[in-house]
C-alpha cells in the first residue's frame, strides 16, 4: 500500500475538519435549545474556555470576556453566594467531594442578577496527582427558582391564615341553667368568654323581640 500524499493528508484532514465543524455546531444547537452551556478551566494557567451561550445568557459578548480567568465570573456572584460557591470548588478541588456542584446568582450586564446551576469535575492531573483542568456544565434555572420562591411565599401566607382561624369543633359541655361552659381545666366561663377565647367571633349585644316584651312587661309591672 502507496504512503498517502501530502496532498492527500490535506484533504483529509479538510474533510475531518468540516466534520468537526458539523458536530460542533450540532452540539452547540442541542446546548442552546437545552439553555445549557459549558466551560473549561486550566487551573494552571487560570484561563477560562467556554461557548457563546455562557456570555450571552448574562447579557454580554464573547469580546467582553477574552482571555480571562476563573475570576472574572466569579467577580459577578451575588455577596451571599460568593463564599459558598467558593467552598464547593475548594471541596472538589481537596478531593472532599466527587463534583463540584452548586447554584448561585449571578450578576448580568443590566445588574440584574440571574440563579445558575453550576456542576463540573476534575479532568486532568499534573504528576503530582494536583488538578490542572475542569470540565462542566451551567445552565439559567431563574424561572424555578422564582416559581419556588411563589410557591414559598403561598406557603407562608397559607401558613399564616391556617394560624389566624380558630374554629370549635367537638362537644361543647355547657350548663343547662346558667348557660356556663366548662373548659378543658375544670372551670367554667360565660359563654361570651369561652368563645370569644376559641374562635374569631365577637359579640355585640341586644335583646330578641320575646325577651323584649318580657323586658318591658316587667318594668310596666313595677
Amino acid at each position: 500500500m502507496e504512503n498517502p500524499t501530502v496532498e492527500q493528508l490535506k484533504k483529509e484532514n479538510e474533510k475531518l475538519r468540516r466534520e468537526l465543524a458539523i458536530i460542533t455546531e450540532r452540539l452547540e444547537l442541542s446546548l442552546s435549545a437545552g439553555n445549557l452551556a459549558w466551560w473549561d478551566w486550566d487551573v494552571s494557567e487560570n484561563k477560562v474556555t467556554f461557548n457563546e451561550l455562557k456570555v450571552k445568557m448574562l447579557g454580554y459578548e464573547m469580546a467582553d470576556f477574552r482571555d480571562v480567568g476563573y475570576q472574572a465570573f466569579t467577580d459577578l456572584l451575588h455577596p451571599d453566594d460568593y463564599e459558598p460557591a467558593m467552598q464547593a470548588m475548594r471541596d472538589h478541588l481537596s478531593g472532599k467531594k466527587k463534583l463540584y456542584e452548586v447554584e448561585y446568582r449571578i450578576k448580568t450586564s443590566s445588574g440584574e442578577y440571574k440563579w445558575f446551576y453550576d456542576r463540573g469535575s476534575v479532568t486532568d492531573y499534573d504528576e503530582d496527582g494536583k488538578p490542572t483542568r475542569l470540565k462542566g456544565i451551567v445552565f439559567d434555572i431563574t424561572s424555578r427558582k422564582r416559581a419556588e420562591m411563589v410557591r414559598e411565599q403561598l406557603i407562608e401566607q397559607l401558613k399564616k391564615s391556617l394560624k389566624e382561624v380558630r374554629t370549635l369543633r367537638g362537644i361543647v359541655p355547657i350548663c343547662a341553667s346558667c348557660k356556663k361552659i366548662k373548659e378543658d381545666d375544670g372551670y367554667w366561663k360565660a359563654v361570651e368568654e369561652y368563645v370569644t377565647e376559641h374562635s374569631e367571633a365577637m359579640f355585640s349585644h341586644g335583646l330578641c323581640p320575646e325577651c323584649a316584651s318580657r323586658y318591658m312587661n316587667d318594668n310596666t309591672a313595677d
